[in-house]
């Protein structure tokens, strides 16, 4: 999205700020992890550590709240239904 491109090197620097090292994709898609492939498809995708967390048996907080739809629909009512009225 354009918006992304707009903001990525201010993403990258503030990771930088944290102590992160930014690698190139090449480095990256060297790591094991990178061509780990999930032993069932989910409903919900939780990414790649989610995907690996569900198949070693964790069954609990695999996604973040946001995908949760009870959890946006009082999100909804709460910021943007009640600040209308």
């Amino acid at each position: 999205m354009d918006i992304t491109a707009l903001f990525v090197g201010d993403l990258a620097d503030a990771f930088r700020q944290k102590g992160w090292q930014i690698i190139s994709p090449e480095k990256a898609y060297q790591d094991p992890i990178a061509s780990y492939q999930t032993e069932r498809i989910m409903k919900y995708n939780p990414g790649r550590i989610g995907e690996i967390a569900k198949d070693k048996g964790q069954t609990k907080q695999l996604w973040h709240n946001t995908l949760d739809e009870a959890y946006l629909k009082a999100r909804f009512e709460k910021e943007v239904v009640k600040s209308k009225l």
